[in-house]
């Protein structure tokens, strides 16, 4: 493509700087092994120089209102057909890819291990929390002061950010660090005076 985009340039510059003469023809432009071997079998379809794979363009339609992988919807409908074509024909190896699959199919890995560590986080922070207080009751009282806070962050979130990245889904993680803190020092300090002045209330 580029070596014809350059003959293509100079048989311009040429034609604009000559006067009278014939122009090249448009095949003659291109790169004679682009030229040769041609097959009436590949005519009209993408194929690669090694004649061994064939190449589908699909425009897929993008919902940016919906998830982060924006082709969800379409790339699970192509794989499906995927599926389809490859039980009629399973002697031939299909596949789907490109830029926006392999984002689609990252951000959907990345929203998973997301998910998980979470949950790993939240449950380590308990384990931590009941093994320091060695009690049952003040551990349980601050894991659902920080269950709370996590909810009112992602209320918030979903109304007042218009979009979420990748960056965004490591948010849980980081909040549940940060959110268990303002719980351990005031159980904390409740326990210093509650030691202190022996009084409950």
């Amino acid at each position: 493509l580029f070596t014809f985009l350059k003959n293509y340039l100079a048989e311009l510059t040429r034609a604009a700087q000559s006067q009278g003469e014939e122009p090249k023809a448009l095949a003659d432009l291109f790169p004679k092994s682009e030229l040769e071997d041609t097959d009436d079998d590949t005519e009209g379809y993408f194929v690669a120089n090694s004649k061994k794979l064939v190449f589908v363009l699909v425009l897929p339609k993008k919902d940016f209102a919906g998830d982060m992988a924006v082709i969800t919807k379409p790339l699970a409908e192509m794989r499906r057909l995927l599926e389809l074509a490859k039980a009629s024909h399973p002697d031939i190896p299909m596949g789907v890819t490109g830029r926006p699959v392999l984002q689609a199919d990252e951000m959907v890995t990345t929203s998973k291990d997301s998910n998980v560590s979470s949950v790993v986080s939240f449950l380590s922070v308990a384990l931590v929390t009941f093994f320091f207080f060695r009690d049952f009751r003040r551990p349980i009282l601050c894991l659902i002061s920080l269950a709370v806070g996590l909810i009112w962050a992602f209320c918030a979130a979903t109304f007042l950010v218009p979009a979420f990245n990748l960056l965004s889904l490591v948010f849980a993680t980081i909040l549940i660090g940060l959110g268990i803190d303002y719980s351990i020092h005031f159980v904390v300090r409740y326990q210093e005076v509650l030691f202190a002045t022996k009084d409950p209330i």
